[in-house]
């Protein structure tokens, strides 16, 4: 934005660039070992009592297990790309629970102009001036 524009409703712009990439990296890593874990416990419970079933129980639990397992993944990777095909058509449904955040104003009313320099700045200016309210990078140095 250059300075005397009013940010857009919903602009991302505002967050620090990498961070939420960064944030997205580690909730996926936690999320994969969480995983793993869960199904090392539940392989090693299916092991111990394994051995106190007869075999033709087991063979069916195998049978039964795997074809779930494929038809969850199956579908689970369906319902993802009918809600992706949604979101690109800009229907997400009948109601939406998020709104996007406006920052056209400060909450006590003044109006936000931004800095396009400001975004990428290690600090910024506020400065206020009656109902107005300016960002700038800081000067180098």
């Amino acid at each position: 934005m250059t300075h005397g524009e009013i940010c857009a409703p919903g602009n991302e712009s505002l967050i620090r660039p990498g961070t939420g990439e960064r944030k997205a990296q580690l909730y996926s890593y936690l999320r994969r070992i969480s995983a793993g874990c869960g199904w090392l416990l539940f392989g090693y419970e299916w092991v111990h009592v394994s051995y106190e079933t007869p075999r033709r129980e087991q063979l069916l639990f195998v049978f039964i297990l795997v074809t779930n397992l494929i038809a969850i993944h199956i579908s689970i990777h369906f319902w993802i790309a009918h809600n992706k095909r949604l979101a690109t058509q800009g229907r997400r449904g009948l109601m939406t629970r998020y709104t996007s955040p406006v920052f056209s104003q400060d909450h006590l009313g003044r109006r936000l102009f931004l800095d396009d320099r400001s975004f990428l700045s290690r600090e910024i200016v506020v400065s206020i001036n009656g109902d107005c309210k300016f960002y700038a990078a800081a000067p180098e140095g």
